[in-house]
């Protein structure tokens, strides 16, 4: 199938949506497809990630510039929570440590290499949120919804939502809460 990609395919996303259908098959073939095959992967913005890395390495060495000048303490903290902060840095980086994925039955978030899974019909609303001077995508859950319930309410009382997300993958929060909703809308209803 690698000769019709080359004589000219959706692109990329729409590759995702439609699985390299190319478009001698038809739009229409295409477009009748979506709501049963649609999925899309955000990741994060590798230059917030970058920008950690940098400023974590640059105090892990002034820790360790520290330790050799005898301010053993200070130094070792130094050291020690910067290094961390590299260490995170350099594991979210690497391929397949962080996205988020969207598809017809819900989203799956993954961070760290830790995932999660939430259904759109859980989901009320996604809205933008502000947490420590920081726009985030916050969402409540369906009044259906039962899990987890003083999780949700500590939340809530924290941030204002009763969940969230770890990144805005590129986006503005505005812009992937309004997308978010839209696939939620969409698909809402599927199993």
């Amino acid at each position: 199938d690698a000769a019709s990609r080359r004589r000219g395919s959706f692109p990329a996303f729409a590759a995702v949506c439609f699985g390299n259908i190319t478009l001698r098959r038809g739009l229409t073939q295409a477009l009748g497809r979506i709501g049963r095959s649609c999925s899309l992967r955000l990741k994060p913005s590798p230059w917030r990630l970058l920008l950690l890395l940098a400023i974590s390495s640059s105090f892990a060495a002034l820790g360790v510039f520290l330790i050799s000048r005898g301010e053993q303490l200070g130094g070792w903290l130094c050291t020690v929570f910067f290094g961390l902060g590299a260490l995170v840095a350099i594991v979210s980086l690497l391929p397949g440590s962080s996205y988020l994925d969207l598809s017809s039955s819900g989203m799956e978030i993954r961070t760290l290499y830790r995932r999660w899974f939430v259904r759109w019909k859980d989901v009320h609303e996604f809205y933008p949120v502000v947490i420590s001077n920081r726009k985030m995508v916050g969402w409540d859950y369906s009044a259906s919804y039962s899990a987890q319930s003083l999780g949700r309410k500590i939340s809530r009382g924290m941030s204002g939502a009763e969940a969230g997300l770890p990144d805005t993958y590129g986006m503005s929060a505005e812009s992937l809460a309004r997308l978010l909703n839209e696939w939620r809308i969409r698909h809402g209803s599927a199993p």
